[in-house]
């Protein structure tokens, strides 16, 4: 994928790739679909697990070789730990059936994956999270718990891929436009930073949705500065106006948008930090992500 542009020879691309993977549908979809949209130096296939204790079949195989509980325990430890190698390896081989070659890892968790997946996202130094959903419309859960939460406490850009997804959007992963929520803020910026960096040579749709509501925080001090460089767009940028009304009126307005010109990623930033992350993610852009029909991509501000 080529570029143009000053700044484009200097920006860095994405060295690092990092799929959750719990051995679902759709985990396996969200892991294909990226390899081929996302170009990345190195791509590893992280799987949390945790001792199978709910497992009666399991338990019950395992008490055959084990006089004391204590024998069970750690016999249920180490069988949780082998199944999680194994889903870990059939992760990375479902990405290297799309050509490309992953690292399978495990991580030992206790609840609260989304924590886990933000934590484990840090400290390997990705570039990019990748996790897949299930389910579509307002009436289900929040993304389901574990992207629910992922988005709200991670630092590192995450890619939400729903499941399923039809056959137009699935084909329009590779070439087709990437639109970004444009709400003014630096927020917004920062996401069209990223979007630059990491799909690089697609067109970008930058969206405004013209809707009442109050002004940002950060708009209404004039002497807040954009922290981003001043470059020349590497890439075709085109600017849609669109009209929603309300929280979910805005999300549709934009989903329609997507739909209407063929995007294969929608693209939201946060706002800033809190301690209940509203301002992070904003209620718009929880609204996408519930009624996510194509990927999106939440870019979290910059901590700082």
């Amino acid at each position: 994928m080529g570029t143009s542009g000053a700044g484009s020879r200097d920006r860095p691309r994405l060295q690092r790739l990092l799929v959750g993977y719990d051995g679902s549908l759709a985990a396996a979809s969200a892991a294909l679909w990226a390899v081929h949209v996302v170009g990345a130096a190195r791509i590893d296939v992280l799987h949390l697990w945790q001792p199978p204790y709910d497992s009666p079949a399991l338990r019950a195989q395992l008490r055959e070789t084990s006089a004391t509980a204590a024998q069970l325990d750690q016999a249920l430890e180490s069988e949780g730990a082998a199944q999680a190698r194994w889903v870990a390896r059939l992760g990375a081989d479902i990405v290297r059936s799309g050509g490309r070659e992953a690292t399978p890892l495990t991580r030992r968790t206790c609840g609260g994956d989304g924590y886990h997946l933000a934590e484990a996202a840090e400290e390997s130094g990705a570039d990019l999270l990748v996790v897949g959903t299930t389910g579509t419309g307002r009436s289900r859960g929040p993304l389901g718990s574990t992207s629910d939460l992922l988005v709200h406490v991670t630092a590192v850009p995450v890619l939400v891929v729903p499941w399923p997804l039809t056959a137009a959007r699935r084909d329009a992963a590779a070439t087709g436009p990437v639109l970004v929520a444009d709400d003014s803020t630096t927020g917004a910026r920062h996401a069209l930073h990223a979007v630059r960096r990491l799909l690089p040579g697609r067109t970008i749709l930058r969206a405004e949705v013209v809707s009442p509501g109050p002004v940002p925080r950060e708009l209404q001090n004039p002497q807040k500065t954009d922290v981003l460089p001043v470059e020349a767009p590497p890439l075709g940028v085109e600017r849609l106006r669109l009209t929603g009304h309300g929280v979910h009126g805005t999300a549709t307005a934009l989903h329609r948008a997507a739909e209407d010109h063929g995007a294969s990623v929608l693209v939201v930033g946060s706002r800033g930090r809190s301690a209940l992350r509203e301002v992070l993610l904003g209620s718009t852009a929880l609204a996408l992500l519930h009624q996510a029909r194509r990927p999106v991509l939440v870019v979290p501000a910059p901590r700082g």
